[in-house]
């Protein structure tokens, strides 16, 4: 946390990015009650999240999964290369055991369901604030406990996008890759997990708990 005049030294600085601006204004709206949580900036993409951190420099970024421009995960990786101290806490729809594992491997602090109470959040806040991990009871546990996915992160990020409808040119704008590349990752998905369509995709997200059925 910083410290500059003027300011209490309990404040916690926080940064919101999420892409519906619904969500983002009644978040910021939630956390500015607290007297010890101020938000100083948000975006609604990958991108501008990232510019939005180096410009503001928050205690915490409260950051979604699933958004334009650059993806979450990749938001985390390329924060860290340059910020390795940053506190990166993943608040997402998202909330199965694969997603949880992939931005805690990435080198998020925290993890909260979007489904969540609002005390949780404001708990994993301040959790992330003081430097300690955040992860809902028995997510650890699960996390530490899991074999690991046969999909690498990239494959991951383009199955769910596939399983959600997104055609191969959304997804290569999204995640800024060209749609050849979408179109490897796709066979290599399809390959490994024994699958022949992407109906079959969309099938199995649901059944694993990636997308609601």
């Amino acid at each position: 946390m910083t410290g500059e005049p003027g300011r209490p030294a309990s404040e916690i600085r926080v940064a919101v990015a999420d892409d519906h601006a619904l969500f983002r204004a009644g978040l910021a709206r939630l956390l500015e009650v607290e007297p010890d949580l101020t938000v100083v900036g948000d975006a609604a993409d990958g991108r501008s999240a990232m510019t939005m951190f180096l410009r503001e420099r928050p205690d915490v970024l409260v950051l979604d999964i699933m958004m334009p421009e650059k993806d979450g995960l990749d938001v985390i990786k390329e924060l860290l290369v340059s910020h390795p101290r940053a506190r990166i806490l993943v608040l997402s729809a998202h909330d199965d055991l694969d997603h949880a594992s992939r931005v805690m491997r990435a080198g998020a602090t925290g993890f909260v369901s979007k489904s969540a109470a609002p005390p949780e959040l404001i708990v994993a806040i301040r959790a992330v604030a003081a430097g300690r991990t955040y992860l809902p009871d028995g997510l650890a546990e699960a996390i530490e406990d899991a074999s690991g996915s046969r999909l690498t992160d990239r494959e991951f990020q383009v199955m769910i996008r596939i399983a959600t409808g997104m055609r191969n040119r959304e997804i290569a704008n999204e995640l800024s890759i060209s749609q050849k590349t979408v179109d490897t990752h796709r066979a290599n998905v399809l390959k490994k997990l024994g699958l022949k369509t992407n109906a079959d995709l969309a099938r199995y997200a649901v059944s694993r708990g990636y997308l609601a059925a």
